[in-house]
């Protein structure tokens, strides 16, 4: 539950008037009430709607008070359990939840305790804390508004799944300056909101079957598919066809093309026989080229390869070997023998150099030979394979390709697009199905309720409230007959108390006008409606000027479940009406 609010801008007396002490909530009907003379820019709604900010959501951050008060932090705690959590909203960062010290149940009564004694100078009280005047001490840690109300669903065990915490409480927390006050349309949170959304809002929070979240799902893929291939359509990405006789022409027309296209074909084939018949005979004389080629290239090569051992066959004979040819045979002439040698040497020179010429021209002539084999090779692969077909074929072989490729998008999409349809029409009608037992279980229970607490209000013989949920995508509500506004507003607030009653929904807010033009004895009704909301552990938050034509009892009630009273000069929210002239508050 929320047990406080507290910021050092909450003043009486003037702008920099005396801080107020922490605001604090409890069980049941909690009351912001205003004076007897009902006066306006006191800050009724706007307290309001801080709750609201504490609850996580941001409209305050649009209120005049953020304009005229400036920047400043809301404190504010939680009880869950026996332990309170301390939290800051700065409305410099609405994104952000700074984390305060949290402290057990027994240790706030402690803590309270030492400060009523201190305030009220008992002899031989125990000294304060350091923190026992203002405990709200930052950790430095922090939080995102999302993580936070994760923190807030998870803390008041909400069982619902796939909806979020501002969108369960947002829609019943109904504060004068948000959209969701329609009294017709009690399930919205935005006026823009589709009825779809705010149905599937209300099962969720009732807890929607898994069969129902399941078709939900196939329902909104298989139209998305749809609208996708609509789109494609109309931005041309996809060619359609939209009739039964568009399809047959398509049909007709590619069957024409498609008998042209295979003519075509046919021609070009017997125009390829009779170039391949003297292909052949271009084929066998090229291969007699290239049997030719290789057996002289191959003998080069073997000349060639003759020649690099002439070359580098012959050693010439050196002094030395002279030496030892006359150690052996001291007779020998060795001065003709060097003659002879001189003279091999010189000739060797001669004959190198010719070879050497030689060498170069067969390398030369097998190069040949190898480009001119490359070429016949060349030559032998096209064969059979026509080099350059005729432009005219080209051009009517591409247009009709291309034509009866576009007519088979054409008239495939005809059936994709009938396929998707019916696929999208088979997935609503079994989420409709399924709707058609689910939804009257649950607007039944709504509306049971809604009985209960009408017969409370108005007695038995009074018409009550009555919520349609058709087929889940509108809905109607309200009464058949009176449709005045203050019976238009006591339904909605009967609405929200059914929904406080059967759901998880922690709290409610009720700004005064939806109360304002509800009758003396009925308003008297509902606050005690309210009070018995305490009975199930959950809170509601209203705002109400005090009037004596409520009646005793009711006027009791409302003082009893005060949190809060507000009035002019110096009594507003922060002391004073930014509404008054300079000087006169």
């Amino acid at each position: 539950m929320l047990y406080e609010i507290w910021s050092d801008k909450f003043r009486t007396g003037g702008k920099d008037g005396q801080i107020r002490p922490a605001i604090r909530f409890h069980i049941g009907l909690n009351t912001v009430l205003g004076t007897q003379t009902r006066s306006n820019s006191i800050g009724k709604s706007t307290f309001l709607m801080i709750i609201d900010y504490v609850f996580g959501g941001s409209d305050y951050l649009d209120t005049d008070a953020h304009v005229f008060v400036g920047e400043h932090e809301i404190y504010f705690t939680f009880r869950f359990g026996d332990t309170l959590h301390r939290f800051c909203r700065k409305t410099i960062d609405k994104d952000v939840v700074y984390l305060c010290e949290n402290c057990t149940w027994d240790e706030e009564q402690a803590r309270l305790e030492r400060v009523r004694l201190h305030e009220e100078h008992v002899e031989n009280a125990p000294a304060l804390l350091e923190h026992d005047l203002n405990p709200y001490v930052l950790t430095g840690e922090t939080l995102k508004i999302d993580e936070y109300c994760k923190l807030l669903f998870k803390e008041y065990a909400i069982e619902s799944e796939n909806i979020s915490f501002r969108n369960i409480v947002g829609r019943y927390f109904r504060v004068y300056g948000r959209p969701n006050h329609d009294e017709y349309q009690p399930l919205h949170n935005t006026p823009r909101e589709k009825d779809s959304e705010a149905i599937t809002a209300l099962q969720r929070l009732f807890g929607e079957t898994q069969q129902i979240k399941d078709l939900k799902a196939n329902e909104k893929a298989k139209d998305e598919e749809r609208k996708a291939y609509k789109a494609a359509q109309k931005y041309h990405l996809v060619r359609h066809i939209t009739t039964k006789t568009g399809l047959k022409a398509a049909k007709e027309e590619r069957d024409k093309l498609q008998t042209e296209l295979t003519e075509l074909l046919r021609s070009k084939d017997r125009e390829a026989e009779q170039a391949n018949l003297s292909r052949s005979n271009e084929a066998a004389a090229i291969n007699r080229k290239l049997a030719t080629l290789r057996r002289n290239r191959s003998r080069l090569k073997s000349q060639l390869e003759a020649l690099y051992i002439n070359i580098d066959g012959h050693t010439a004979v050196s002094r030395g070997d002279l030496s030892d040819l006359a150690h052996f045979f001291p007779e020998a002439n060795i001065g003709e023998l060097q003659s002879i040698e001189n003279f091999h040497q010189k000739l060797r020179g001669v004959l190198e150099a010719e070879m050497s010429e030689e060498h170069s021209e067969l390398q030369s002539s097998i190069a040949t030979i190898d480009a001119e084999i490359s070429t016949l090779q060349e030559q032998l692969r096209s064969i059979g394979i026509p080099t350059r077909l005729p432009t005219p074929f080209l051009t009517r072989h591409a247009e009709l390709t291309m034509r009866i490729k576009d007519l088979d998008a054409q008239i495939g999409s005809f059936q994709e697009n009938k396929d998707v349809d019916e696929a999208h029409k088979a997935a609503a009608a079994a989420l409709k199905a399924a709707q058609e037992k689910e939804l009257p279980r649950i607007a039944g229970e709504i509306n049971a309720q809604m009985v209960r607490i009408s017969d409370e209000i108005l007695g038995p013989e009074r018409e009550a409230p009555r919520l349609d949920l058709k087929d889940g995508k509108s809905y109607t509500f309200g009464t058949s007959t009176n449709r005045g506004t203050g019976n238009n507003y006591k339904n909605l607030i009967i609405y929200d108390l059914s929904i406080l009653t059967k759901t998880t929904l922690p709290a409610i807010i009720h700004d005064s006008f939806l109360l304002t033009d509800i009758g003396d004895t009925p308003t008297g009704a509902i606050v005690k409606q309210y009070i018995k909301i305490a009975g199930i552990g959950k809170q509601v938050f209203i705002a109400l000027d005090k009037t004596k034509s409520y009646g005793e009892e009711t006027d009791k009630d409302l003082n009893s479940n005060q949190v809060l009273y507000l009035c002019e000069n110096g009594g507003e929210l922060f002391g004073w009406s930014w509404d008054q002239r300079s000087g006169e508050n």
